[in-house]
């Protein structure tokens, strides 16, 4: 098969390529994380308050909350 015919996939260079993107992609979502508005946790309990960086924002409350006190929140 004539090389103008091959795919980027069958490409010998494919694997560099792909690692270049996925190296893009990841400084772009790493800008984007660092620009993030979302704040402190909002999670309040009779412990006291959640001081970890917020990664989700709860619609319904319009509150931000930690992976792991969102899922405590939505369950009830």
């Amino acid at each position: 098969m004539a090389a103008q015919h091959l795919t980027a996939l069958a490409s010998p260079e494919f694997p560099q390529v792909l690692d270049v993107c996925f190296s893009r992609l990841q400084d772009q979502v790493a800008r984007v994380m660092a620009q993030s508005y979302l704040s402190e946790c909002d999670f309040e309990d009779e412990y006291g308050d959640c001081r970890q960086r917020a990664t989700v924002h709860h619609l319904e409350s319009e509150k931000e909350y930690c992976a792991d006190h969102f899922r405590k929140v939505t369950r009830g």
